[in-house]
């Protein structure tokens, strides 16, 4: 797991992955703004093979009352509250990138070798 990866222009805040890369999961944390939230979660799918939405439980409900939007797009939902909860999974991605995939990978691997891994 890594904390704020920066691929093209854009940092995704929290980002897990299998040993071979083979998955990668994008999450943008906000507290409420699940519209900015999920313009961002977008465009994380252009290299992660799942892109998720994680809001404060507090303020979650907005975005699951337009579950149908994030349904649209492919994007998940993560409640946090002291515990987390994935309230709609995320679809794989139909819009990954090449050369962004090779930017993320690229960008895991250093920060990886850097010794920044998150425990």
């Amino acid at each position: 797991m890594l904390t704020e990866l920066k691929v093209g222009s854009k940092i995704a805040d929290l980002v897990l992955f299998d040993a071979k890369l083979e998955e990668i999961i994008a999450v943008e944390l906000k507290v409420s703004k699940w519209k900015s939230a999920l313009r961002q979660a977008m465009t994380y799918q252009l290299w992660a093979t799942e892109s998720y939405v994680a809001l404060s439980r507090k303020y979650v409900n907005g975005a699951l009352k337009n579950r149908r939007i994030f349904r649209k797009c492919g994007v998940g939902i993560i409640s946090i509250d002291g515990f987390t909860k994935i309230e709609l999974k995320a679809k794989k991605s139909s819009y990954q990138n090449r050369q962004y995939l090779e930017m993320a990978i690229t960008e895991i691997n250093r920060r990886l070798v850097a010794g920044d891994k998150e425990q």
